[in-house]
């Protein structure tokens, strides 16, 4: 068995040097365990570095025979290698949101192994360790195991960066090839809350103000993210025509960009009742900001960040664009007399919307409305079954048994 590593270890007994050890294998097979000391730790690093692409089988080279380094692109430090990965998709057009999350998965990364280890010595056993000791960051919960969905997100995070480090010439082979997603079980997944339409009678009861009461019905009506809901300007809604259009936007001097998750206008059907709900507010909202659900003194608030970001040189994220939001929610569900069995979020809304309209509507249409750049994820993330579902499964199959009448109801629709 061939070793492919030279690995690191602090001289504990003298508390002043660092040794590099690997093992060989001479043509006879047998193996020889050798070692080299050195005083500094990045100078261990680097020969390690070197050392495991020599057992690899890659050609390296020496600088003369007081064996100086030539340093490679694999002997560079995995913090300057993360700054470097970042910059460069930063240039690639990601939304500042996607590199804040690519940022807090590599940020563990460089935690685990030390800002100067160097990228080339870093084995798929080495992150299969790290993925299994990740706990969570939240204060009192340290000593909780990281979700596994939570996992996989870093899994993806550290896939994408090690398979642009090996296409840049700083690997010769990706060390997560080895490493597979973490099967999610269902009662590992985080629950949501479904509103059904007697909670949002309840919750538009509840509400105080005909903002707010436009903003849920807009949101349950139509799916619409929390960006882009809160980015809608009164041009983006068609009366006549009853739909919404959800479209990019270039920023300017006063206003902030906004930019769709997956780059696509859409157009979505707006209900009726959103819609009245939304005309009503229309002509009542205050002059002095371009947006239809963010009030004048909440865009003087978005005008001051806007411009601090523009100053200096960073990118603005939609979820800027309004906060409290969740927390006057769950005040007005609480109002409202709804008691949740899950999480209730702005998204929740939204994943209401979806699981509406996966009963009446076709996955590609349902699809299109929701703006998923894959039907898989509109079929695996927006369905939940409720006590409505069982009851409409045992009409169906009453229906059938009995040889009566379906009353408008298909077995694919349960």
């Amino acid at each position: 068995m061939r070793a492919y590593k030279a690995t690191v270890f602090k001289d504990t007994r003298w508390n002043r040097s660092w040794i590099v050890r690997w093992s060989e294998l001479t043509d006879t097979g047998k193996r020889l365990r050798k070692s080299k000391a050195f005083k500094r730790q990045r100078d261990a690093q680097s020969f390690a570095a070197r050392k495991t692409r020599e057992l690899r089988g890659e050609v390296c080279q020496a600088a003369d025979e007081t064996d100086e380094l030539i340093l490679g692109l694999g002997d560079t430090p995995v913090s300057a290698f993360v700054d470097t990965y970042l910059e460069r998709r930063k240039t690639d057009g990601l939304r500042a949101a996607t590199l804040g999350l690519f940022r807090g998965s590599l940020s563990r990364l460089v935690s685990c192994f030390g800002p100067s280890r160097a990228i080339a010595t870093i084995t798929t056993d080495d992150l299969s360790r790290f993925l299994a000791e990740q706990r969570m960051l939240v204060d009192g919960r340290t000593d909780q195991p990281l979700a596994k969905s939570s996992r996989n997100g870093i899994i993806r995070d550290l896939r994408t960066m090690f398979s642009f480090a090996e296409a840049w010439g700083y690997l010769a082979k990706s060390p997560m090839t080895g490493i597979r997603m973490l099967k999610v079980h269902q009662d590992d997944k985080r629950g949501w809350y479904y509103f059904s339409p007697s909670d949002l009678r309840a919750l538009l009861r509840a509400a105080p103000t005909l903002r707010e009461k436009a903003v849920y019905a807009m949101a349950y009506g139509t799916g619409l993210r929390f960006g882009e809901l809160f980015a809608l300007q009164p041009e983006d809604i068609d009366l006549a025509e009853e739909y919404v259009h959800v479209r990019s936007r270039d920023g300017d001097a006063c206003t902030p960009p906004f930019r769709i998750k997956d780059h696509e206008r859409r157009s979505v059907p707006l209900p009726r009742y959103a819609a009245r709900l939304t005309a009503g507010w229309m002509r009542r909202r205050p002059v002095g900001s371009p947006f239809l659900f963010i009030t004048p003194e909440r865009f003087a608030f978005i005008q001051a960040r806007w411009q601090r970001l523009r100053a200096r040189g960073e990118q603005w994220e939609n979820r800027f664009l309004a906060n409290n939001v969740v927390r006057d929610l769950k005040r007005h569900a609480k109002l409202a007399g709804i008691v949740p069995d899950a999480s209730i979020t702005m998204h929740s809304l939204r994943k209401s919307y979806g699981r509406n309209g996966a009963r009446c509507l076709s996955p590609e249409v349902l699809q299109e409305y929701m703006g998923h750049s894959n039907v898989a994820t509109t079929l695996t993330y927006y369905s939940k079954r409720g006590a409505d579902d069982d009851a409409h499964a045992r009409l169906v199959l009453d229906a059938l048994f009995k040889g009566g009448p379906m009353q408008n109801a298909k077995l694919s629709d349960v």
